[in-house]
């Protein structure tokens, strides 16, 4: 056998160990890398386990302290707006009731608390109040010979502490008498009638003593508004008038009336008042009379100008009581501004001012 052909035989044997040593040596590496890193990763688990129920310790504890404890103070007795002070010191809260009872004089005070005072409560926590509010009206009160601005207000306030029965029925009646104007001289129903439920009070007011004659005020020089204002406390019907101011006129105000200042006019004489308008403007606005025909009415109306604008803000711009007939005022507003003419809290007339 030649020496080739013995190299060719041995040739399986060194494969077959071949293998084999390959393999050793890769269990030594994994074995060698499992001691080293195998207690480090042990460590690590151990670590966040121990964190891990540390962290849920310390929420647990947290969770179950709660909010801080106060002593509940006394406000028995107290008004309202002190005894929130007092409870909003202590962080607590609140629960209103309200309850009539048989003391005018006590109208707006605390009559009773839970918890009561001196008790140790947990901050956030809600203490009930009850509220005294005064005397429930079971029958009408006589109101003749009262101000009728005195018994609005009264009835506004009853209304507004949310137990008011009695509302006033508008546009009123008003009748001339010798007593002073303003003064309610009759009311439906009576006085001593029981109030079942809401009730709508009907008065009669006094236009004061008719002497058919009226002064009457000089508004020249005046604004628009200032005249309207003269010319009601006077009670004297008035329609505005416009003429284009000349160069060396001031503008948007009255430079003429029908009659002098001073001047004694009939009762129910209507006047006319004329005011300047500017010859020119800013490009943006309009200038001009607003002019409405009212139905006629037995009794004056209160009627009221509001200009709103493109943004929604509303102006008021003059109130009148009128019984009927032209409505005017003059107005210098923005394009697009509406002019809302209201009677009775509803809405009479509307028109957009819009560019020429």
């Amino acid at each position: 056998m030649s020496i080739n052909d013995e190299n060719r035989q041995e040739r399986p044997v060194d494969k077959e160990r071949g293998p084999d040593t390959r393999s050793r040596f890769s269990l030594q590496k994994v074995d060698e890398f499992s001691r080293e890193h195998g207690r480090a990763f042990l460590f690590l688990c151990v670590g966040v386990l121990v964190f891990s129920g540390l962290l849920s310790t310390a929420v647990f504890f947290l969770s179950v302290r709660g909010p801080e404890q106060v002593l509940v103070p006394e406000v028995t007795g107290k008004e309202l707006t002190s005894a929130l002070l007092e409870l909003q010191a202590k962080e607590l809260y609140p629960q209103i009731q309200l309850r009539y009872s048989g003391s005018a004089a006590e109208k707006g005070l605390i009559l009773e608390q839970d918890p009561q005072p001196g008790t140790i409560v947990k901050a956030g926590r809600r203490i009930r109040l009850v509220i005294n509010q005064g005397v429930r009206l079971s029958v009408v009160e006589n109101v003749v010979g009262r101000t009728l601005n005195d018994v609005r207000i009264e009835i506004a306030q009853s209304a507004a502490s949310g137990f008011g029965l009695i509302t006033l029925k508008e546009p009123f009646l008003y009748k001339t008498s010798d007593a002073p104007a303003g003064t309610i001289l009759e009311q439906s129903p009576q006085a001593g009638t029981s109030l079942g439920g809401p009730t709508e009070l009907t008065l009669v007011v006094s236009r004061g003593p008719d002497s058919g004659m009226k002064e009457m005020p000089s508004v020249i020089g005046l604004s628009p508004s200032e005249a309207a204002s003269r010319l009601a406390e006077r009670e004297i019907g008035f329609v505005f008038t416009t003429k284009e101011a000349a160069e060396d006129e001031k503008w948007f105000v009255v430079n003429a009336q029908d009659w002098p200042g001073g001047t004694q006019i009939a009762a129910n004489q209507t006047v006319n008042i004329q005011v300047t308008l500017p010859a020119s403007w800013n490009g943006g606005e309009i200038c001009s009379l607003y002019s409405y025909r009212l139905p006629q009415t037995p009794v004056p109306i209160s009627y009221t100008l509001t200009a709103i604008s493109p943004q929604g803000e509303r102006t008021v711009l003059i109130t009148e009581v009128l019984s009927g007939g032209a409505f005017t005022y003059p107005y210098l507003l923005p394009i697009g501004t509406t002019l809302s003419l209201g009677v009775q809290g509803r809405e009479l007339h509307r028109e957009i001012i819009e560019a020429p």
